[in-house]
């Protein structure tokens, strides 16, 4: 009797719903260094915040859902910029979103 065992590798558990991409966003995107113009604005600030939160923030979340759930890869934004656009894009984008982040 022969058995055949196939060895799978580590898989990616998807947990990220969209309010945890759309808040990740946030942070990433507007971090702490905007915090101060904030409290300075007050309370009309937020208004701005509403605005970008459905004209920005929770578009993007989607987008990102669509795009991870399209191309199942580790990578993220690299990925899918080189799948789409080539090598050298996918690495420029790549490494400016790094850069952006440790900025």
């Amino acid at each position: 009797m022969t058995t055949v065992t196939t060895q799978t590798g580590p898989k990616l558990v998807r947990a990220l719903k969209l309010r945890d991409l759309v808040l990740f966003n946030l942070v990433a995107v507007l971090g702490l260094r905007h915090l101060g113009t904030t409290a300075k604005f007050g309370p009309g600030s937020l208004l701005m915040w509403l605005i970008a939160a459905v004209f920005f923030f929770i578009p993007q979340g989607l987008a990102v859902i669509e795009l991870s759930s399209r191309f199942p890869k580790e990578g993220g934004i690299y990925f899918w910029t080189k799948h789409a656009l080539g090598e050298g894009h996918g690495f420029l984008c790549g490494w400016c979103y790094w850069i952006n982040n440790v900025l």
